[in-house]
């Protein structure tokens, strides 16, 4: 036998589908899967099934409800067992459990086995926050699997998938940034050679490249180099970081090592001798401690929101682009005759995004999926969007960013084929 539960609920036996019972039956099906070969007591079960009502008789109903999904499932077994239930299976026979288990190593696998909204028979307070949850690991698991991706076989094509992803989380939206501005791979050796692609496209950052430069030669007089990048979200800290690091490899002959401390990471490298360690994403000290090498002859970049000062570090601020360099950025995806045809367009494209490369990433990337539509119409459908939601309690960069970000929400421009989507 083989169960699914990540979309409709489904029972196949060799192959072919078994007629399950209709109604509740099936959520006390689903809830026994979701909880193979555990004891679910009668009010836990009761409770999932139907929410804070359940019939005035919920243990006899149960109790028919398991009798008839006996009769379907003759091979199954299912026990009352004590105070409760029990669907005694192979975990491997259900998806949700085999998801589980591929997701840390195999993640493109585990998700091949999702097929449409999780616990779908229900829709008691339990099942809500458990679809809540298994969506999230859904999630995880698209980003690591973006990740191998871009390990393994570059930008290819990742970034149409991407744009149509459009969840609000700052590990698809580094990836994203790293798909529309990085098209060289960093080169391959015996060494590690870990960076994720060299952004191009740059703009508006020589100071700061030059800052990095300076802080890295006075540094290394002394001894360890730890630079620290720090700025809000969406300023282009890791942007920056990547182009400083690509455009001085030539320091690094040991290797070089990235880890994105806003996903899962397994160990710290090893970086050691003169190599470099890109510690991106970083939310305080404490969560760098461990990833930080002995090795003084090894060079650190941390980018994060907080300011940072170990290991001798000093902070560099980042702020904002200033409107002529944010208008460069479009222009250099867009092209400068499109940036000149709709001027008026592109200076409200640019009010909403703040000189934040997170959010010209976002408009870039819309405007390049949508050729044929107008900067103005992608401007009046901002505008209209932002609207809606300026009742939320945010700064106005912040809910500029926000606007941004949730922009798929908004409906297509008149005349688009279909929905206008952004990135998250």
């Amino acid at each position: 036998m083989w169960f699914g539960v990540l979309g409709e609920l489904v029972a196949l036996r060799e192959g072919r589908r078994v007629e399950l019972p209709a109604g509740r039956a099936r959520g006390m099906l689903t809830v026994l899967l979701v909880e193979a070969n555990q004891v679910v007591p009668l009010r836990v079960l009761s409770e999932r099934v139907w929410g804070a009502d359940p019939p005035s008789r919920a243990g006899n109903t149960l109790r028919a409800y398991a009798s008839r999904l006996r009769e379907a499932l003759p091979d199954v077994e299912i026990e009352r067992t004590g105070d409760g239930y029990r669907l005694t299976a192979d975990e491997d026979s259900i998806d949700l459990h085999r998801f589980r288990a591929l997701a840390p190593g195999n993640p493109a696998a585990a998700l091949e086995l999702w097929r449409g909204t999780p616990l779908s028979e229900l829709d008691s307070p339990w099942a809500v926050e458990t679809r809540t949850a298994l969506l999230a690991e859904r999630l995880r698991a698209a980003l690591d699997d973006n990740d191998n991706q871009l390990r393994t076989a570059g930008l290819g094509g990742l970034l149409p998938n991407l744009l149509a992803d459009t969840e609000d989380d700052e590990r698809r939206i580094g990836q994203v940034l790293l798909g529309l501005y990085g098209d060289q791979p960093a080169p391959s050796g015996s060494v590690p050679r870990e960076l994720p692609e060299a952004p191009t496209g740059f703009v508006g950052r020589g100071g700061e490249l030059a800052a990095l430069g300076r802080r890295f030669a006075i540094q290394r007089e002394e001894g360890a180099v730890t630079l620290a990048v720090h700025g809000q979200r969406g300023v282009g800290k890791s942007w920056l970081a990547l182009r400083w690091a690509h455009d001085n490899l030539d320091r690094f002959p040991d290797g070089q090592c990235y880890v994105d401390l806003s996903g899962p990471v397994t160990e710290p490298p090893e970086a050691a001798g003169r190599s470099l360690l890109v510690l991106d994403n970083a939310r305080d000290f404490e969560q760098l401690k461990p990833f930080l090498p002995d090795d003084p002859a090894c060079t650190v970049i941390i980018t994060s929101r907080e300011r940072i000062t170990t290991r001798g570090a000093q902070p560099l601020g980042l702020e904002p682009l200033g409107e002529r360099h944010a208008r460069d950025l479009l222009a250099e995806h867009l092209g400068e005759q499109r940036i000149q045809a709709e001027r008026s367009a592109v200076d409200e494209l640019l009010s909403y995004c703040d000189g934040l490369p997170l959010s010209l990433g976002v408009i870039t990337a819309r405007a390049r999926a949508n050729p044929g539509i107008p900067l103005a119409a992608l401007a009046t459908e901002l505008r209209e969007y932002a609207a809606q939601l300026s009742w939320l309690d945010a700064d106005d960069a912040e809910l500029n960013l926000r606007v941004v970000l949730t922009f798929n929400q908004s409906p297509a421009a008149p005349g688009e084929p279909g929905r206008l989507r952004s990135l998250g």
